[in-house]
């Protein structure tokens, strides 16, 4: 059975109490019959007092020693080891980001496949034909840019500017107008005013996407997806709507970890990059109900010229 420190001091120090107080009476006993005189006595005391003083030193020099190196063995061992998982969490985090980015790659491949789909029945030139290849143009597009953020991804991302997110949220969700899961649903959007954010666009077209790619997964075949962008609380709001089941109030707390679904066969990755485009961007992404019976997911920037400070995903 292991000790605990405090019953180890315990016993270290009746142990010395007993040897202490055992040379002690031996000792002075020693003293005393073997002295002639007074004078002689007392300097037998002096001297055994000085044996006493030296010895103990010496032992307790051996024993610091020996737990002071122990010590520093185990401090040693102990910045191994963290230097060892912080290796670990950044090789995690460069996989989960790969992830992420694949993830997203994914999605915007079945762009691609969905509009070419499409095209099967629009093959001479007219003008949905040039629509259908101009977002073809648009996917691939985006394609090559996420394929350059993980190439470049130790160096500086695109900057921030101010850009229009009425017109970037139309034109991102007419770029996905050919993925499949859109096909199946009714998807609308809407604006209260034209508004102007400070942000990285393609980070917003990455939250974006994924936000509504999971809201028309959720709403199903015949569902609805409405996109929404208003202002409150002097912010800017882009809530993405679905008439799905929604997401239960315990659950949202965990949705946005890694590897978290809900899904048979889901990754996890979807959410987990929306939560990277809010750190990214300094936003936040909140999880609630939406007036449609499911889940309203919020993406908040801040409407104004100036980066927004501070990150949070949430629930509402």
């Amino acid at each position: 059975m292991r000790m605990g420190p405090t019953r180890s001091a315990w016993l270290l120090c009746l142990g010395y109490l007993v040897v202490a107080g055992t040379y002690i009476v031996v000792s002075g006993s020693i003293a005393k019959n073997e002295s002639g005189s007074v004078e002689e006595l007392a300097r037998n005391e002096r001297v055994k007092g000085l044996a006493f003083v030296g010895v103990t030193a010496a032992l307790l020099f051996v024993g610091s020693s020996v737990l002071f190196r122990r010590l520093q063995d185990q401090a040693d061992d102990i910045a191994r080891h963290r230097e060892a998982l912080l290796e670990a969490d950044r090789r995690a985090v460069a996989g989960l980001l790969a992830s992420a980015v694949a993830h997203d790659v994914k999605n915007l491949l079945h762009v691609v496949l969905g509009n070419a789909e499409m095209l099967e029945a629009h093959i001479e030139r007219t003008p949905e034909a040039r629509r259908m290849f101009h977002d073809l143009e648009s996917a691939a597009g985006r394609m090559l840019e996420l394929a350059a953020r993980m190439r470049d991804a130790t160096k500086a991302d695109d900057p921030a500017r101010e850009v229009d997110l009425a017109q970037l949220v139309h034109d991102d969700v007419a770029v996905l107008n050919g993925h499949e899961r859109i096909r199946n649903v009714r998807l609308h959007v809407s604006a209260d005013e034209p508004v102007r954010v400070f942000a990285q666009p393609s980070i917003v077209r990455r939250a974006l996407m994924n936000l509504v790619l999971n809201a028309a997964e959720a709403a199903g075949a015949g569902g609805r997806v409405d996109v929404r962008i208003v202002r409150r609380d002097g912010k800017v709001a882009v809530e993405i709507h679905d008439s799905g089941p929604g997401v239960p109030a315990e659950l949202r707390g965990s949705i946005f970890e890694p590897g978290y679904s809900t899904k048979a066969n889901g990754t996890g990755l979807g959410l987990l990059s929306v939560a990277a485009c809010a750190a990214q961007l300094g936003a936040e992404v909140v999880v609630g109900d939406s007036d449609l019976g499911g889940a309203c997911f919020t993406l908040r920037l801040a409407a104004t010229n100036a980066p927004a400070r501070g990150v949070a995903v949430a629930t509402a």
